[in-house]
């Protein structure tokens, strides 16, 4: 059908979602994730996992109470997240999403996409 692919590891029919956002916004977004990786806070990342193709963003709160790293390399996404849920309290003045977070994102990533490259 029109609005199906096939699953290249069972070959078998898969529906597509729908596409939600335009391409040209989407090869954007990407290029801009991946900028963060190439030449921003991220990029230890590519040079411990010797990758070419990661994108992500890091972020942290005010007086940095939680600090997360979000990317992605290839079809697979992390999330990487470093807070005191029960407690209001900070993570230290050096703690931020490219600090902590991406360290954990990148330990994760390196175990998890080892047989995709």
């Amino acid at each position: 059908c029109p609005k199906c692919e096939t699953d290249p590891a069972t070959h078998t029919a898969v529906k597509k979602a729908p596409r939600v956002v335009l391409k040209e916004i989407n090869a954007q977004m990407v290029s801009m994730l991946r900028d963060g990786v190439k030449h921003g806070a991220a990029q230890r990342a590519a040079v411990d996992l010797k990758r070419t193709n990661l994108a992500g963003i890091a972020g942290a709160t005010t007086e940095r109470k939680d600090a997360w790293f979000i990317g992605f390399a290839g079809d697979m996404l992390c999330v990487a997240w470093i807070g005191f849920d029960a407690q209001e309290r900070s993570l230290g003045p050096r703690e931020y999403g490219s600090t902590a977070a991406l360290m954990m994102w990148a330990y994760f990533m390196a175990h998890a996409t080892r047989h995709l490259f």
